[in-house]
């Protein structure tokens, strides 16, 4: 059986906040993508953790230009910048997957 800080579980987590993004649940979603971020900064799984900073990141900036809220426009721009931390210390500067995050 799989406990709560399981990996697996942490994927289904993030998954299942994909849903409830598109679906337009917000606050559901952001649940989910807290737990699964708690159980990859926990396990130390850095690339995990900064593909759930670069979501939390965009639904954020898109709250933000929903709301015109500040709040929301910084905490979007504090989920990219530690998203971003993450993956500059798991991958080189040149990597593909690093271009998604600094053009988008």
């Amino acid at each position: 059986s799989y406990g709560q800080d399981d990996e697996r579980v942490a994927l289904v987590a993030f998954e299942l906040a994909k849903i409830y993004e598109k679906a337009g649940l917000h606050a559901e979603c952001i649940e989910f993508y807290a737990e699964a971020l708690r159980v990859y900064k926990m396990k130390r799984k850095k690339a995990q953790a900064a593909d759930v900073y670069y979501a939390l990141a965009k639904l954020k900036s898109s709250q933000a230009l929903d709301s015109e809220c500040s709040e929301d426009y910084d905490a979007a721009v504090e989920c990219y910048d530690q998203g971003l931390k993450l993956r500059r210390q798991v991958m080189s500067l040149d990597d593909v997957e690093l271009a998604p995050m600094l053009f988008d």
